[in-house]
């Protein structure tokens, strides 16, 4: 008898603001209002204002936060007018990055209970002309196969439905409906016939109908390859595929031309997939099933396409094989057929060794040096590394009067504070040029020592919180799964989760965007649930004003406020506040979720005494007359 379950927050779910908690982007809010405030003739909001701005939406902020207007109406063409803006910002920045944005397509997790409608929940699934590409290659295949054909999402569908109803049709099982079709598509065959059709539970006949439904599913591929690229299809199963003598094939046929050929990228997939497979012990998967992981990334082929693992850690470590053995044999090609993939290799090789953005301890030192060269200026002395965390959170003035306690005086103060402020943008911008001006400008907790118009220009559009990706990793570790929700759209949504890194951690159907439509911070924060298909109250969420917090406990979920643009004291109605993400801890999780006081200690045991009666004895007296 085991007391706790081996995965005890498997069955609990994490929902995180990205705006505020996981991303500062008052740098693109900054920019957004005062465009809003300029075209509206309004006061300019503070760099403070916009700050707490960001964490809520657009109305809310003009209303409670700028307090600009109480007219609904006029509240309307104000908030409409910022979305613009935020869009437009947005649109020039990537512009000016490079950086481009492929809407996501194939079928959601959210959609499956109903919550969103989908050209693909028909009656009959099959094909309908509808030409929408389903999700993007793998990084080590879109430069060059993008001009393979790719079967639309209701191809992809249609070939599953005849594969499915074939396998229920031969075993006398009921055909699965459209509902039951898409769960199964994200979950692997033997669990689809266990779990989502219900059809058995028997092993070994499991293992027969899987069989059946992949020779129909192989028939259904092959015919839409024919129809679509006869020739190049015909020649790859031709081609023979032993794993001893594979390399050298690939070697030799490699030299037999200057292009890339549709053969080529086939083989060099087969290659790194039977490499990763080998390694870690799987079966090689078939050529058909390569074809199928060439149209998702390579995380979602481990998972999803050949069913190996859904472990997080597992899937990682043999999708970086996979990319590994990719590069080794697309080497190989690249010199036997002098390819000439500069401009390829500068866009796509990964980043790791260089950092995006400079790093905490980067920042400290930076805000170091320029109040060194401050007090040196003004003949004080030099501040100390364990005074500069809390003169950045006093701000310059507070950090000068009450922190350095160098003077009192005002007109001294803002000399000393004018100074400091060229100081620290003048380090900033070099320590950016370190940097090749990667999310953004100037670090978020940098950027606090501008001024409110040198930080209009230098301020980033967003900046990765400090400790926010470990702490994610760190609940994704224990298997509890994480949604994140946020008040821009799907595209500045996905653009931002990608630049800073968070991508790999918070897949497409556990997002929740402005374009979902939800009227409230509850209905999101449901929404979220229904993507972790975790009860709302398993749920807890981590966000940073009081107005989530009351959202929170409305539907019933616990709420972790991070102490930031709100002080503590404002966020008293959430049930737990912290200030660092290292604060937290995974076992303070589970002390939301239960009533038990897991740390106090056990009160010493009262012995119960038996109850005693105590009885008054009754005197008579005698009455006159009685004798």
């Amino acid at each position: 008898y085991r007391k706790k379950p081996p995965q005890p927050y498997r069955e609990f779910g994490a929902i995180f603001r990205l705006e505020g908690l996981l991303v500062d982007i008052t740098g693109l809010q900054w920019k957004a209002w005062k465009t809003t405030a300029e075209k509206h003739e309004l006061e300019m909001p503070t760099l403070e204002e916009v700050r707490a701005a960001s964490a809520h939406r657009g109305a809310y902020a003009i209303q409670r936060i700028f307090y600009w207007s109480d007219d609904i109406f006029e509240v309307r063409d104000i908030a409409k007018t910022h979305e613009d803006a935020l869009k437009e910002v947005f649109s020039n920045w990537m512009a000016e990055q490079g950086v481009t944005y492929t809407p996501p397509q194939g079928p959601k997790s959210f959609d499956l209970f109903g919550v969103e409608g989908d050209d693909s929940s028909s009656e009959e699934p099959v094909a309908s002309g509808n030409e929408a590409s389903p999700v993007a290659p793998s990084e080590h295949n879109v430069d060059v196969s993008e001009d393979i054909p790719q079967p639309s999402e209701a191809d992809y569908i249609g070939m599953q439905f005849r594969s499915w109803k074939k396998a229920a049709e031969t075993y006398g099982y009921a055909e699965p409906t459209v509902d039951e079709m898409q769960v199964a598509m994200y979950t692997g065959p033997e669990e689809a016939v266990q779990k989502a059709f219900g059809w058995t539970s028997d092993p070994e006949t499991t293992v027969n109908v899987v069989t059946i439904y992949r020779d129909a599913f192989r028939q259904e591929t092959d015919l839409w390859a024919q129809q679509h690229q006869p020739e190049d299809l015909s020649k790859l199963k031709k081609q023979p595929s032993p794993q001893s003598s594979q390399q050298e094939q690939v070697q030799e046929e490699a030299s037999g031309s200057d292009e890339l050929s549709k053969d080529d990228v086939a083989e060099m997939q087969l290659f790194a997939w039977s490499t990763a497979a080998e390694k870690h012990g799987y079966a090689v998967p078939q050529l058909e099933d390569i074809q199928l992981a060439s149209w998702v990334s390579p995380d979602e082929a481990v998972r999803r396409v050949y069913g190996w693992t859904d472990n997080f850690q597992k899937v990682q470590n043999i999708a970086s094989t996979y990319r590994e053995a990719m590069k080794k044999i697309s080497d190989i090609y690249i010199k036997k057929k002098n390819i000439q993939v500069a401009a390829v290799a500068k866009t796509s090789a990964p980043q790791e060794e260089t950092p995006r953005a400079p790093t905490q301890d980067d920042i400290m030192r930076l805000q170091l040096e320029a109040w060194t060269q401050t007090a040196l200026k003004f003949g004080h002395d030099a501040p100390s590394i364990d005074v500069i965390q809390p003169a950045a959170f006093a701000g310059p003035d507070g950090a000068v009067r009450r922190v350095f306690k160098w003077t009192d005086d005002a007109e001294k103060c803002n000399e000393i504070i004018s100074t400091y402020k060229e100081i620290a943008k003048t380090l900033s911008q070099e320590l950016m040029r370190r940097f090749g001006q990667g999310a953004g400008s100037v670090p978020a907790s940098a950027s606090s020592s501008s001024s409110e118009s040198n930080e209009e220009a230098d301020l980033p559009l967003f900046q990765l919180q400090n400790g926010a990706v470990d702490w994610i990793e760190s609940l994704l570790d224990v298997e509890m799964p994480c949604a994140v929700v946020s008040h821009l759209d799907q595209e500045l949504l996905d653009v931002t989760l990608e630049q800073t890194g968070l991508d790999r951690l918070f897949p497409q159907d556990k997002r929740v965007s402005a374009s979902n439509f939800y009227a409230a911070q509850s209905q999101e924060f449901l929404g979220a649930a229904l993507r972790l298909e975790r009860r709302p109250d398993y749920c807890v969420v981590f966000d940073t004003t009081p107005s989530s917090s009351a959202a929170a406990h409305q539907v019933d979920m616990q709420s972790v406020s991070r102490i930031g643009s709100y002080k503590n004291y404002d966020l008293l109605s959430a049930d737990l506040t912290f200030k660092y993400f290292t604060q937290l801890q995974t076992q303070v999780l589970r002390g939301l979720f239960t009533d038990q006081k897991l740390d106090e200690p056990q009160t010493e045991i009262q012995d119960v005494k038996p109850e005693t009666r105590t009885t008054t004895t009754k005197t008579r007296f005698w009455e006159e007359g009685d004798r």
